[in-house]
């Protein structure tokens, strides 16, 4: 009995390290900060608009379209990482957080190809 008072005991502090990671992580300058994917209508339109008008383009070998709608079933979109990486990169460069700059350095170290095609069809839905 005193081994397992012993374990239970020793795993709070490190459970309160973690919860304390998680929600930490979230902070920014202002506090908790927004997923300005799920939380800005605007945002939503935007990459409705970059879809609808960018969707047929690549970044490097992946579609715009499955970046932006991943669809975990398919074997071949194999890192969920990636769509929800560019979402929020995109998202960013719509709420003016990155500069046309910073997102094509992203993008271009990120999907390696020519992305022109791409960029100048996100920018034209700016």
């Amino acid at each position: 009995m005193a081994g397992a008072f012993h374990l239970r005991r020793t795993s709070v502090p490190g459970l309160v390290v973690a919860v304390l990671t998680l929600a930490l992580s979230g902070c920014g300058a202002d506090g908790f900060s927004r997923d300005a994917v799920i939380e800005s209508s605007a945002s939503e339109s935007f990459l409705d608009r970059v879809q609808r008008n960018c969707g047929t383009l690549t970044l490097g070998e992946e579609s715009l379209a499955g970046l932006l709608n991943p669809n975990e079933d398919d074997a071949s979109f194999e890192d969920s990482s990636n769509s929800t990486t560019f979402l929020d990169a995109t998202s960013k460069l719509f709420l003016g957080q990155f500069s046309r700059q910073d997102y094509a350095d992203f993008v271009n170290s990120a999907f390696m190809g020519n992305n022109q095609a791409a960029l100048t069809c996100i920018y034209g839905q700016l």
